[in-house]
């Protein structure tokens, strides 16, 4: 897990429910292709709204969405958290079904500025 700090601690310190892992890969039988890319490889079930703020929600089916980690197409890094992994986006939902069940998102990409 990456090392978020969040209301002033590490989310990795806030222990995942037991049943994470079974709710995790049912998540991933049903909906198995990123939703922004349609790509099956490297899939992250993401929390629409962060678990480390709504606890309750952790475990809910739908506050879960299916990104993709791809070298090179990190639909979880720059949709899922805006290019930042500290930030949220509140409205993944809605860029990932803007074109219609099935379509992928545009491709977009924050600028990065070359070394």
């Amino acid at each position: 897990m990456r090392p978020l700090r969040a209301l002033g601690r590490f989310l990795s310190e806030r222990p995942r429910s037991p049943e994470w892992r079974k709710v995790r890969k049912a998540h991933l039988r049903e909906e198995s292709w990123c939703k922004m890319c349609g790509g099956n490889k490297d899939l992250q079930v993401h929390h629409i709204k962060p678990f480390h703020l709504y606890p309750e929600l952790e475990l809910d089916p739908e506050n879960l969405i299916t990104l993709c980690e791809r070298r090179g197409i990190d639909d979880h890094l720059y949709y899922g958290h805006l290019g930042d992994w500290q930030k949220i986006n509140p409205n993944i939902v809605v860029v990932a079904t803007s074109r219609g069940p099935g379509v992928p998102a545009p491709l977009w990409r924050p600028r990065r500025e070359h070394p």
